[in-house]
């Protein structure tokens, strides 16, 4: 149920698979800065047979150029990486989703779907904040802002 869901492990999951999986040391964040580029907003819908709604990871464009040449094992710069960004940052909240949703609500407990992303401004993104049952900022290597949210279907 909803009551499952806490900052403090979505936290977890999220600062354990960006160190593991793409090389990226992010801490929580109480105040987090403007953001730097054009948001990505990747979406991942799970279900349950109780309720439904999405996870969420936000990061600027010029992060998700950095967590692609991290993943590739290439330089930021790299055309390769740009070309990369937005399947990173999808295959980033896939690891989260998975191991968030079974965290949350127990193996197989809860499906999930494919991610989606989009690049919105900031006042389209305040609208999903203003959604959330569970967010979490975070500051990646000193300088990058990341958000999660978990955002609950109102039809359940």
């Amino acid at each position: 149920m909803i009551a499952d869901l806490t900052s403090e492990i979505l936290a977890e999951v999220a600062g354990q698979t960006l160190e593991e999986a793409a090389f990226v040391f992010a801490e929580p964040e109480d105040m987090p800065q403007p953001w730097a580029s054009d948001i990505v907003v990747t979406e991942l819908e799970f279900s349950r047979p109780d309720e439904s709604g999405k996870l969420i990871l936000a990061v600027s464009i010029n992060f998700a150029s950095e967590v692609s040449a991290n993943l590739l094992g290439i330089d930021a710069e790299d055309e390769e990486a740009a070309i990369g960004a937005v399947g990173a940052i999808k295959e980033i909240l896939n690891i989260v989703g998975g191991v968030a949703m079974e965290r949350f609500y127990g193996k197989d407990a809860a499906q999930i779907g494919i991610p989606e992303a989009e690049t919105m401004d900031d006042a389209r993104y305040a609208g999903l904040l203003e959604q959330a049952v569970c967010k979490i900022h975070l500051l990646a290597d000193m300088e990058h802002r990341l958000d999660f949210l978990v955002i609950i279907n109102e039809n359940g």
